[in-house]
């Protein structure tokens, strides 16, 4: 009887101990992107941002965003065709999604966030830019929502804001609404040089 308690308190504690590790990583993400209600990607490596970033091994944490840019256009460059099928097999499954719309040229771009008639899109969800474009994501529905890269290269902080990140390097992004990926709040950025 005795090993047997012993196994069960052994389990409870090591499961509390696991909970209580795992959240204290959770809080502190939250805490640091409540300060940041807008980023600019020059900005975003003194706001402890790239800090949580820096647990993949790419960004390094000082710079991650110039180091993530020169990584992520390097992989783009040599594997450019096979990503470009994968991204565009994946934005179809976005709301709202009739094409990429092509952008290239202009010196910035609004993207809707909580656009459509659920209020669960981004306006347009694909675009296509040139290397330099400020992209804005503007916060227009009721819902909340949150504007996350997919790779976690960038996050916005919190809903009825407008968010902006410039996109110096070609490459392609990937985000999400972090609380509605699931129902299609999917958008793509296909940044080209120019």
């Amino acid at each position: 009887m005795a090993d047997t308690h012993s196994r069960r308190a052994f389990l409870a504690t090591t499961g509390t101990t696991a909970s209580l590790a795992l959240a204290g990583c959770s809080d502190a993400t939250n805490d640091s992107e409540s300060t940041t209600p807008s980023d600019e990607p020059t900005e975003d490596s003194g706001d402890g941002e790239d800090r949580e970033d820096g647990g993949d091994g790419e960004d390094g944490g000082d710079s991650g965003d110039n180091v993530s840019d020169d990584d992520t256009s390097t992989n783009t460059s040599n594997t450019t065709n096979t990503e470009t099928e994968t991204e565009k097999s994946w934005i179809e499954n976005a709301n709202n999604y009739s094409g990429i719309e092509d952008r290239t040229g202009e010196s910035s771009v609004l993207i809707e966030v909580g656009a459509g008639d659920a209020g669960l899109s981004f306006d347009p969800p694909a675009i296509r830019v040139s290397s330099g474009t400020t992209i804005s994501w503007k916060w227009v529905g009721d819902n909340v929502h949150k504007v996350v890269a997919e790779d976690g290269s960038f996050e916005s902080s919190t809903d009825g804001l407008t968010y902006s990140r410039t996109f110096a390097e070609p490459k392609e992004v990937r985000y999400v609404c972090a609380p509605h990926q699931g129902v299609g709040m999917i958008g793509l950025i296909i940044v080209e040089s120019g």
